[in-house]
């Protein structure tokens, strides 16, 4: 009883370290885009213009906006997935493969009865 015990407790902690870790990509991802978002700051000197456009680099901003981009998107996914394995308790991709099954088969029997 008590390695069922174990078991499970394993189990559980696995499914959320995999729903952190997408939740830590989605926030790191979020920091570099907001990093890249942020416009440089122009601070004039004596005798310059108060409004002046800073230099951009084109290739660096675009570069890492989509990683930025990417990586907020894909761990917002992950994110969705993991959470609902976590709450589902679904550990393997067998495991959700059945529960799908077995929720699509009950549905199915519901619209079947009415």
């Amino acid at each position: 009883m008590s390695q069922d015990a174990e078991a499970y407790k394993a189990r559980r902690k696995q499914q959320m370290l995999r729903f952190f870790g997408g939740t830590l990509l989605t926030l790191v991802s979020f920091r570099v885009l907001l990093k890249q978002l942020s416009t440089p700051k122009y601070i004039p000197k004596m005798f310059q213009q108060n409004v002046k456009r800073a230099p951009i680099t084109v290739k660096n901003s675009v570069g890492a906006s989509l990683v930025g981009t990417l990586g907020v998107t894909a761990g917002g996914l992950l994110m969705l997935a993991t959470g609902y394995c976590w709450t589902a308790d679904i550990s393997s991709l067998g495991e959700f493969q059945a529960q799908f099954q077995a929720d699509a088969q009950a549905q199915a029997d519901a619209i079947a009865q009415e």
